[in-house]
């Protein structure tokens, strides 16, 4: 394990929780088609005898690789894989536009290379030439392993790439034609490539490219890059997808390398624990349903909605407060907080989505079963009327989400948990925990990307040039802020993390402010309030509850758009005179900050 905190503890108690639903798939009478999909995936991932048939999928995966001729072959396997959930330089997904969220589209994104960043092929990420040797090592043994010479090779290939893959990405992305999309990047076999995704287009659809930039680097590989190390490179790619399934060693080189050395992972995880990271990722739906009848107690829903209408308020409060706003963004922003959809707990209607088929003796078969039947659910919404009522996150993961398409704010079950909520905890603890963390997506709706949306979610210019230099002039005092702060040694990136931090420091914000509002309804006196407002920050401080090891954290500083945990708490909280009042923090404290240099943003 490289890192221990709040959420990976919650998230252990949900895990064994969801380990019973898989014993008991797996051991007893399966009365429910979710219980039998459970059963059979579990059975197909923990029957020793049966790893022998991943191996066997998996050549054959590889055998279609080397019938590759010409580009138009070497499109359609592209499509092929990305439509069986294996990872390619390229991704498509169906999606909103960004100024139209009532009509879905596939989008084109980068998509998949072995390493975290760009960094790293360039010798700069944790542990230097070092891992970049591991990882030239770790293909060179997989590959002659399935007698593929020379696979080391495509790190090359990987390197060129990895510039454009977190980088390329542009607000208002295209909306263009396939005549359009034929004519911009040629090199690409877009009928072969939409046909390997089994994707009928005779309606000649439009699509969007989100990266520009990227495509055009792909379009050109394609049409320069020698077939055969097209050939290393997709080989590579459906081998490290499937190294952590397969039987040992390869399990092991997974570990060694992506575990233990990027990450600092001390011990393998049993299979058991491998089984339920797939099936909690590849099984959500029918192991969502189970969970929420075992787990979820009834008017729990309820329960958090209330919370979140109380902090709805609030975040109206807090803009309306917010002087160096001209009046009329003000009344645009309230208008987008009030317009948020929300998705609480679980979805409020069921699923339309079928479990395939599924195999009781080939694990890799059924991740790909899967993948190609979660692909055509998620490409109805291409054809039809979008629903948000309908959503795909794990509704077990101990997380929330805000998507500023559409202006949606997810808040899955897994989160409204201890410590975040209980039902029974002292006031102000759940408005720190839970209401932080609702208080923080919400926020999201306005940093440095959401605010380029207006209420319905839709890519718009709302805001007034006085109003964006004041936003600029606030968001750089916070990067300069965790731009003076250093984790294990090394500088924190204030820009890279500067949405976040936004989100962290305007989500208490908005926490606080429900508090408050609470208090008053309440009637509690002036010791009452004090008590409140430590329970309140307590809690806040206790969700971020983390150690890591130092691998984890030095990787995550490269790759990862929060702050470390400690400064989401401690670069955070004196910014709020109430935090002052709680603990009776005093000029010579060491997190004391004069009011004049206190950071608001809302």
């Amino acid at each position: 394990m490289s890192a221990v905190s709040s959420t990976s503890e919650t998230q252990d108690v949900i895990n064994a929780q969801l380990m019973e639903i898989i014993r008991e798939a797996r051991g007893g009478t399966r009365k429910s088609k979710e219980m039998e999909a459970i059963g059979r995936f579990a059975d197909s991932a923990l029957t020793l005898k049966y790893q022998k048939n991943t191996l066997r999928t998996v050549r054959s995966l590889l055998q279609q690789i080397q019938c590759i001729r010409d580009t138009s072959d070497l499109s359609y396997i592209i499509g092929s894989l990305i439509l069986r959930g294996i990872p390619t330089p390229l991704y498509v997904y169906a999606g909103p536009e960004d100024k139209n969220t009532n009509v879905w589209r596939l989008h084109f994104i980068p998509g998949f290379v072995g390493l975290p960043s760009e960094e790293y092929y360039k010798g700069k990420g944790p542990g230097g030439m070092n891992t970049l040797r591991s990882y030239k090592k770790l293909l060179k043994i997989v590959g002659e392993a399935f007698d593929i010479e020379e696979m080391n090779k495509v790190l090359e290939i990987e390197k060129r790439l990895s510039k454009y893959i977190n980088s390329s990405l542009v607000y208002d992305p295209p909306v263009i034609s396939q005549a359009t999309l034929k004519r911009k990047y040629p090199a690409i076999n877009w009928d072969s490539l939409l046909s390997g995704l089994q994707i009928d287009d005779r309606k000649k659809s439009k699509y969007v490219v989100d990266a520009p930039q990227f495509l055009a680097i792909l379009n050109n590989m394609v049409a320069k890059l020698d077939l055969s190390a097209w050939k290393l490179l997709l080989s590579a790619n459906i081998l490290i997808y499937h190294l952590p399934i397969m039987e040992p060693p390869f399990d092991t080189y997974y570990f060694n390398f992506y575990r233990h050395q990027l990450r600092g992972d001390r011990a393998k995880p049993s299979n058991e624990y491998v089984l339920l990271d797939l099936a909690k990722k590849y099984l959500m739906i029918p192991l969502g349903i189970e969970y929420i009848k075992r787990h979820v107690p009834q008017g729990h829903k309820k329960e958090v909605r209330e919370l979140v209408d109380k902090l709805i308020v609030s975040a109206k409060e807090r803009i309306s407060d917010t002087e160096w706003m001209d009046i009329s963004t003000r009344k645009v922003a309230q208008e987008k907080v009030d317009g948020i959809i929300l998705g609480i707990l679980y979805p409020d209607i069921s699923y339309k989505y079928k479990v395939p088929d599924l195999t009781s003796d080939d694990l890799a078969e059924n991740l790909m079963r899967i993948n190609i039947s979660m692909s055509h659910w998620q490409m109805e919404d291409v054809k039809h009327k979008l629903t948000y009522k309908v959503w795909t996150n794990l509704i077990y993961n101990v997380n929330a989400h805000y998507y500023p398409n559409g202006n949606r704010l997810v808040i899955p079950a897994g989160i409204a948990n201890w410590p975040y909520y209980c039902s029974k905890a002292p006031l102000g603890w759940n408005y720190g925990g839970l209401g932080g963390v609702i208080g923080h997506e919400m926020t999201h709706a306005f940093d440095v990307n959401g605010k380029e949306f207006d209420a319905k979610g839709e890519y718009a210019d709302w805001w007034k040039d006085a109003d964006d230099r004041m936003y600029g002039k606030i968001s750089k005092d916070l990067v300069k802020l965790f731009n003076k702060s250093k984790y294990m040694g090394h500088p924190v990136n204030g820009k890279k993390t500067l949405s976040e931090n936004i989100a962290d420091l305007g989500g208490l914000a908005i926490a606080l402010g429900g508090l408050e509002r609470e208090i008053k309804r309440l009637r509690v006196d002036d010791m009452g309030r004090l008590e409140a407002l430590r329970n309140f920050f307590i809690a806040y401080a206790a969700t971020w509850r983390e150690k890591e090891r130092r691998e984890k954290g030095l990787q995550a500083l490269l790759t990862d758009v929060h702050a470390p945990a400690e400064m989401r708490v401690n670069l955070i909280v004196p910014h709020f005179q109430e935090w002052y009042d709680a603990f009776d923090v005093k000029p010579n404290h060491k997190l004391y900050i004069t009011p004049d240099e206190r950071i608001r943003i809302f």
